[in-house]
């Protein structure tokens, strides 16, 4: 295949070189410009101790390529609450290796994404905003979402959010004209996405079955119409529906992509890369970040139907 035929050859040697680095070769080269920066000779001495300590036996030796969102969770979930200030120091001084290592080419996404959101607990300030159930408790909550008393057309979109790991203005919105069912694809214009990027979101078997339920019954432009004529669902709706199944407190729409990322990571599903290109997260490289979404469209197919079965779960 040539680069005609859609692929980047220099993307493609590129990302295979990060085979020749380790985690703690990428720390070493980041660190020999970082250190000078630090003037205290202690907190230079912290930065290299903290990650010999709590990282590097674990991920040092590892491909800086390999390494997954998995793997920074087993190393932090030990000391996220008990030791919150170290958890945290250690998580933001390997996501400065990681964006150092992208910057060179040797990883094509950074495995610290998603890390807070995922472990929560005391300490951690941005958490609340995102809040994730875990992954476990998915499907117990689709199964109550199912039997609430909410409208049906509200309680289609919210499994729709979940099944697609979307965001909620992009459930909110979607029109039947985006969907693409031969294929079974969900286009987003990019007017619509978060970074300004067409994002196609490859539909399991519940989202399509979904879809098939409410064909039947509209013939508007908006999938999930609200009440009031015209109007898309608000994010206060499905916001509701949480509060009135008793999991406000605990969730929040956003975060069913947390929940998505974290079951991804710490199941092994898939390769990073492919579960980052599911959620229209952002690569740096707008060129390199379509070029992913599009090599990676048959395993994120594979991977969204997994997400499917687990959420379907009937034990």
């Amino acid at each position: 295949m040539s680069a005609r035929e859609g692929r980047d050859v220099a993307i493609e040697r590129r990302l295979a070189t990060a085979k020749a680095t380790t985690v703690k070769e990428a720390f070493e080269q980041y660190f020999a410009t970082k250190g000078e920066t630090l003037r205290n000779p202690k907190q230079r001495a912290q930065w290299g101790t903290t990650l010999e300590t709590y990282a590097f036996p674990t991920i040092g030796g590892m491909p800086v390529g390999d390494v997954t969102t998995g793997d920074i969770i087993k190393i932090l979930k030990p000391i996220w609450v008990g030791k919150a200030e170290t958890a945290n120091r250690v998580l933001q001084r390997l996501k400065a290796v990681f964006d150092y290592a992208f910057t060179h080419g040797w990883c094509a996404s950074d495995p610290c994404r998603g890390v807070v959101q995922a472990l929560g607990g005391t300490g951690h300030r941005d958490v609340e905003h995102h809040r994730g159930l875990p992954y476990q408790e998915v499907p117990q909550f689709l199964r109550a979402l199912r039997m609430c008393n909410s409208n049906p057309v509200t309680k289609a979109a919210f499994e729709f959010l979940i099944f697609t790991a979307t965001r909620s203005k992009e459930t909110r919105l979607a029109s039947w004209g985006e969907i693409d069912a031969e294929n079974a694809r969900w286009v987003i214009p990019k007017e619509r996405m978060k970074m300004k990027v067409e994002h196609v979101v490859p539909l399991s078997s519940r989202p399509l079955e979904i879809l098939r339920q409410l064909k039947a019954d509209s013939a508007k432009a908006l999938i999930f119409p609200g009440q009031l004529r015209g109007r898309p669902l608000s994010d206060m709706t499905l916001t509701k529906v949480l509060r009135d199944l008793g999991f406000a407190n605990r969730a929040t729409a956003h975060g069913f992509r947390s929940s998505f990322r974290t079951w991804a990571a710490e199941t092994n599903q898939c390769r990073r890369e492919v579960a980052e290109a599911c959620l229209a997260h952002t690569v740096k490289n707008k060129v390199e970040a379509a070029y992913l979404r599009a090599l990676y469209l048959e395993e994120r197919k594979g991977l969204m139907q997994a997400w499917s079965n687990h959420c379907s779960r009937l034990d």
